[in-house]
């Protein structure tokens, strides 16, 4: 199974990613970590991360990118990681409809109280635009262990 996780290293998307490590059948499954670095006219919940140069957000984008792969190649599960710029959900949705995957998982995108029952904008528009399987996670996983910080409130995947 080809499973693209999207992830912009906000807690929600390492709930996501915590999914794919409790459920994920290592000789079934293979997953492309993918990440964004933003770029363009941002949405209201992106603007914070416009302060920062886009060079510094390309490092971010590695950053996360390559803390996903490790860890769920240290789960045993198959990885590969990539990147792209752009609007983040346009780029999510160009990347499955070229390489096609059998399933997106991905976190909510909202951190704020009123925002854990509502989706953010990039999983809005990929939910939206999807003709494709899409797992949202909405809310932490009991036991996953706390990542470390990375740029502007991102963390590096489970520590």
């Amino acid at each position: 199974m080809k499973v693209l996780f999207a992830t912009d290293g906000f807690e929600p998307a390492l709930d996501a990613g915590a999914l794919i490590e409790k459920i994920g059948d290592r000789d079934r499954i293979d997953v492309t970590v993918m990440s964004v670095t933003h770029a363009g006219i941002p949405a209201p919940e992106h603007m914070p991360l416009m302060l920062d140069p886009v060079a510094s957000r390309r490092e971010d984008t590695l950053e996360i990118v390559d803390g996903a792969v490790s860890r769920l190649l240290n789960a045993g599960l198959k990885a590969a990681g990539r990147t792209a710029e752009g609007h983040p959900g346009q780029e999510i949705v160009r990347v499955v409809e070229k390489d096609w995957y059998d399933l997106v998982v991905m976190g909510s995108g909202n951190r704020t109280r009123l925002g854990a029952r509502l989706l953010g904008s990039v999983s809005s528009f990929v939910l939206h635009s999807s003709p494709w399987s899409l797992l949202i996670a909405h809310e932490a996983l009991p036991g996953r262990q706390e990542g470390s910080r990375v740029g502007r409130d991102r963390w590096l995947p489970w520590g």
